[in-house]
């Protein structure tokens, strides 16, 4: 993390993440981290409170990182050079996830992961600092995943939207994950018996029936989701 970088996590995300919360060092066992992700605009930040009221129900102090609310503090957030954009937040990010380790607190990430790569760096982060992770996969249709999107950040959007079945099945697979759901934005459960990712292409087929079933007659038809083979 450059000096830049380092002073917008001091000066402004830090306090903002810890500013209210305090501390639960005396707590032992396993500390315990809820990971939910998926597209853009699929609903994570709802998803992402219920994971908060899931960690507080076992008596967790509980912190949520949102990776929209870490992009908002980053100066570059509109400009075309979105990987040194993201290297900074996902710097922030795991500083977060140290601090709130230490403190003994729960944790919340919401992250719109665009890539087994990241789902891997993100619970490999967690892992580092003895957490256990719940897992929740928010699916939607492509209609909603994109309609949020920052020009800059379309192709990432659509990573995440097209890539979520092999997302999934590269969390739910990571050592540290004990529990994964498969959920929509109102926390529908949309498991099917099959394996996690015929059970995400399963539900984005479902939510994109739905989406055309709730478009008004005078609507334009163009937001009809078409499934996106794997290359």
């Amino acid at each position: 993390m450059d000096n830049d970088a380092q002073r917008i996590y001091d000066e402004q995300v830090r306090p903002e993440l810890f500013g209210y919360v305090g501390s639960d060092n005396q707590r032992s066992g396993p500390l315990t981290a809820c990971v939910v992700f998926g597209p853009t605009g699929s609903g994570k930040q709802n998803v992402g409170m219920r994971a908060t009221q899931l960690l507080q129900s076992q008596s967790l102090a509980t912190v949520t990182i949102r990776h929209s609310s870490l992009l908002a503090h980053h100066p570059g957030a509109d400009s075309a050079d979105q990987g040194n954009v993201d290297r900074d937040i996902n710097a922030w990010r795991d500083s977060a996830i140290a601090e709130a380790a230490q403190r003994g607190l729960g944790v919340v990430v919401e992250a719109p992961l665009s890539s087994e790569h990241e789902a891997q760096a993100l619970l490999d982060s967690l892992h580092r600092q003895g957490y256990r992770s719940i897992a929740f996969a928010v699916c939607a249709a492509a209609s909603n995943s994109e309609q949020c999107t920052h020009p800059q950040r379309q192709e990432r959007a659509q990573s995440s939207q097209s890539e979520l079945p092999w997302i999934a099945e590269a969390v739910e697979n990571h050592p540290s994950v004990v529990r994964m759901s498969l959920v929509d934005r109102h926390c529908r459960s949309l498991r099917s018996t099959g394996s996690i990712t015929e059970s995400v292409e399963q539900a984005q087929a479902l939510l994109a029936r739905e989406d055309r079933c709730m478009t008004p007659v005078s609507r334009s038809s163009s937001t009809s989701s078409r499934s996106s083979p794997r290359r």
